[in-house]
């Protein structure tokens, strides 16, 4: 692809990553245009300075990028991104590479809606703020949580394999139009992550993780294999599954998925690694 024959000394700079940044070497003939399509995970939220810890602004200087677009958004379904990828057509037809992590409302909108009602609390469909929850959960509606998922047949289940259902489709629409605006970019997704994975009250054989890993599951199986030869894949689900701070026990009251600093960073190291290819 176009960037990987225009950059390849710069490419060598990404082992700066954790250093500083300092990337100066490149090509000088070629301008190497970077392009970061996303949701809130993308976008860094809660972060204190997201651009400079966000891993898609980390990403830009680890490359060497002279151009950026940062086309992020919080809260945003993969229908808001096709219209985002729609609107900035013309930007992403310059890029070189194209990095894009969306999908994850489509899953935890629902469950975290799901936990807001049981909590009597209100949860705004359109915001990615699941801090929203923390301290009006406890463990009483976490075991509610747990008997409606595990019910297959329960109105929370089928929010959710609806949800799952849309999402095929939408992945298919955007990346088959990322596709067409920019046939030539190098595109790098994120998988999912199960921040919710030690959710389990062993005494009481509650095991919410494991319901919420079968969604992820189903997520990062299907982006392996639909499409799967116009992008390549940062695969970041097991070791931020098992290391996202706070959230590893349900007592912590935390409901909020997104990474900090550190877990910015090692996305971005994964996305780098995979535009070296």
């Amino acid at each position: 692809m176009r960037f990987s024959a225009a950059v390849t000394a710069v490419l060598i700079a990404a082992n700066a990553l954790f250093s500083g940044f300092s990337v100066t070497a490149h090509a000088a003939e070629d301008e190497l245009v970077y392009a970061a399509l996303g949701d809130s995970i993308a976008y860094g939220y809660g972060l204190a300075d997201r651009e400079r810890d966000a891993y898609p602004y980390i990403t830009a200087e680890a490359i060497g990028a002279d151009k950026f677009y940062d086309f992020t958004l919080c809260g945003a379904y993969t229908s808001d991104i096709i219209k985002m990828a729609e609107k900035n057509a013309d930007a992403l037809s310059e890029a070189d590479v194209i990095s894009l992590t969306v999908g994850s409302n489509s899953l935890f909108v629902p469950f975290l809606m799901s936990a807001a009602d049981m909590a009597g609390v209100e949860f705004p469909e359109t915001e990615a703020s699941a801090d929203k929850l923390e301290g009006a959960v406890d463990i009483s509606v976490i075991i509610a949580l747990y008997r409606a998922y595990s019910d297959e047949r329960s109105p929370q289940r089928r929010s959710m394999d609806e949800a799952f259902a849309e999402f095929r489709k939408e992945w298919v629409e955007l990346i088959d139009l990322i596709s067409e605006i920019n046939p030539y970019a190098d595109i790098v997704v994120t998988g999912y992550y199960n921040p919710y994975r030690y959710w389990n009250i062993k005494p009481l054989n509650i095991e919410m993780g494991n319901i919420v890993e079968v969604y992820i599951s189903k997520m990062n199986k299907f982006i392996e294999v639909s499409c799967r030869k116009k992008y390549r894949i940062a695969d970041i689900s097991e070791v931020m599954s098992d290391n996202i701070p706070d959230i590893r026990n349900p007592a912590n009251n935390r409901f909020d998925p997104h990474p900090d600093s550190r877990w910015q960073a090692y996305i971005a190291k994964a996305v780098i690694s995979e535009i070296r290819g």
